[in-house]
């Protein structure tokens, strides 16, 4: 049986995850960064960005 990307986040211990470099910001925002990164598309990074910079 598949297991859903929500479940895998649930399952997983921060003492395996990557340390944090700003812990302030938690965990979520260092994810939202990890991902944008992958983004190659100069324009749609830009355009997803700026929520999370204001």
């Amino acid at each position: 049986m598949p297991v859903s990307f929500s479940e895998l986040q649930i399952m997983q211990y921060n003492t395996t995850r990557e340390l944090m470099s700003i812990r302030e910001y938690g965990r979520g925002v260092h994810d939202m960064v990890k991902y944008l990164r992958t983004i190659e598309d100069r324009e749609t990074r830009q355009k997803m960005q700026k929520p999370l910079l204001k």
